[in-house]
This record gives C-alpha cells, structure tokens and sequence, in this order.
C-alpha cells in the first residue's frame, strides 16, 4: 500500500509488479521481492507517515481538549 499511495514516483516505476505485490516481511515463506534499500526506503516512508499522522491527531486532540472533556462527561 506505500509503494502504491505515499512513496516517491521516481523510484516506484522502478519496483517491478511483482514487487508491489509483495510487502517485504509480509511472509517469512515468500522469496525476496524487494532489495533490501528498497525495503529500507520503505520502512522509512512507513515511519514517516506513521509519525506525521500521529503529530496530527495528537495536535487535534490537544487543540480540542475542551470539547473531548465536555463529551466524556456523563
């Protein structure tokens, strides 16, 4: 799904179909797909959306405490 939503075009159109079906660590029984920088470079995009996102909520949820606190009161 990130070598087909978030990773960089310039260096998707060199990862093969094959590639894109596979995720590295996706079975400890399936051949290598991928190289393992490429592998890197994914696992690295991964972090980033990871981390990106969760500064967002968290900075949604900080901005809006008031109403979260109002909501969970009985």
């Amino acid at each position: 799904m990130v070598t087909r939503w978030v990773c960089p075009t310039d260096w998707v159109r060199r990862l093969t179909a094959k590639s894109l079906a596979s995720v590295p660590g996706r079975s400890v029984t399936q051949h290598k797909q991928v190289s393992d920088v490429t592998a890197h470079v994914i696992d690295e995009e991964v972090r980033r959306v990871i981390d990106s996102n969760y500064q967002r909520a968290y900075k949604i949820l900080q901005t809006n405490m008031d109403k979260l606190q109002t909501m969970s009161e009985p």
